[in-house]
C-alpha cells in the first residue's frame, strides 16, 4: 500500500511514517515503477506495536532498540527496558513529590500572610522556607489548616513513626482523633456511639503486609485527597480547615482504613458525617 493509504488506515500522518522509516522503526521499502513507496500489510501491525510501546512511556529510540533485538534475547531486553523505565518513572515521581511539597509550602505562606504586601509576590517567592517540621510535615506547608487540624496531623505523624510506618495514612489520622483532647470531636464521637478505645484495638488487628522501604516519610494519595476535600469545605466559608473539616473529609472520601476503624468502634460513618455537616452549616 502507498504511504497515503497507510496514513489513512493507521491514523498516523505521512510525515511521521517517513520519520519512523528514517529512524529504523519501519523497514526501508522499495518504490514501484511510478516512484511511490509500497508498504507491505505487515506495516500496520508494526505501527500498532510502536503505538503500544509509546503508551507505556518508551521513547522512539527505545522502541527501535527493542524491535531490532535479535531473536532469543527479546525477553531479557524487554525486562531490562521495563526496569530502566520504572526506575526513570520513580525518579520523576520523587521529583513531583518534592515540587508538590514546595508548592504546598508556598501556598501556606501566602494564606498565612493574608493580603499581598508592598513587595508583592516576590516577597513570598524569595523568602526561604522555615525548616520547622515533624517527619517532613512543616507547619509552614500546612498553613491552610488551623491549629487543631495541624495537631491531628502532627499526632498522626507521631503514630506513623511509633508503628514504624514511613507513610501517613487515614488510619494514622483516625488514631490521632482518638487520642487528641479536642472537646467538640470527643463529644461528637460519644453522641454517635464511637468507643474511642476500640479504635486502637481495631487498628492493631490489621495486617498491613510488607512495610515500604522508601526512605523518609510520605503522605498517601488518599490522605492527600482528604486534605484537598477538607480545604474545599473550609474555602466555601473563606477560612482555614479545622479538625472537624478533616474528619468530615475522611468520611466524605468514604474509603480507607479510617472508615473501617470507625465502624469497628461502634460508629456509623454516615451518621457522623451528617452530624458534622449540620454542625458546620
Amino acid at each position: 500500500m502507498r504511504v497515503g493509504e497507510l496514513a489513512t488506515r493507521s491514523g498516523i500522518p505521512s510525515s511521521t511514517l517517513r520519520y519512523y522509516e528514517k529512524l529504523g522503526l519501519l523497514p526501508r521499502v522499495s518504490r514501484n515503477k511510478s516512484g511511490y513507496r509500497e508498504y507491505p500489510k505487515e506495516t500496520l501491525d508494526q505501527l500498532v506495536l510502536i503505538g503500544r510501546a509509546k503508551e507505556l512511556g518508551f521513547s522512539l529510540r527505545e522502541v527501535r532498540a527493542l524491535l531490532t533485538r535479535p531473536r532469543g534475547t527479546t525477553r531479557e531486553a524487554v525486562l531490562a527496558a521495563v526496569a530502566s523505565k520504572l526506575s526513570e518513572l520513580e525518579g520523576e515521581r520523587r521529583s513531583l513529590g518534592t515540587k508538590e511539597r514546595r508548592l504546598r509550602s508556598f501556598r501556606g505562606r501566602v494564606m498565612r500572610d493574608g493580603d499581598i504586601k508592598a513587595d508583592g509576590i516576590s516577597g513570598w517567592l524569595l523568602r526561604p522556607d522555615k525548616q520547622e517540621s515533624t517527619m517532613g510535615l512543616g507547619r509552614s506547608s500546612l498553613g491552610h489548616f488551623d491549629e487543631h487540624a495541624f495537631k491531628v496531623i502532627n499526632i498522626a505523624s507521631g503514630e506513623a513513626h511509633k508503628h514504624g510506618d514511613n507513610w501517613i495514612g487515614s488510619e494514622h489520622l483516625m488514631l490521632a482523633f482518638a487520642q487528641m483532647d479536642h472537646e467538640p470531636i470527643r463529644k461528637l464521637f460519644e453522641s454517635e456511639g464511637v468507643e474511642l478505645h476500640k479504635i486502637r484495638k481495631a487498628f492493631e488487628k490489621i495486617d498491613f503486609g510488607t512495610k515500604s522501604d522508601e526512605p523518609g516519610i510520605f503522605i498517601t494519595h488518599r490522605v492527600q485527597r482528604i486534605f484537598g476535600i477538607a480545604e474545599g469545605i473550609a474555602l466555601r466559608d473563606e477560612r482555614r480547615a479545622t479538625a472537624e473539616d478533616l474528619l468530615l473529609a475522611i468520611l466524605e472520601d468514604g474509603g480507607g482504613v479510617a472508615v473501617h476503624l470507625i465502624r469497628e468502634s461502634g460508629g456509623d460513618p454516615a451518621g457522623i458525617a451528617a452530624a458534622l455537616r449540620e454542625k458546620l452549616g
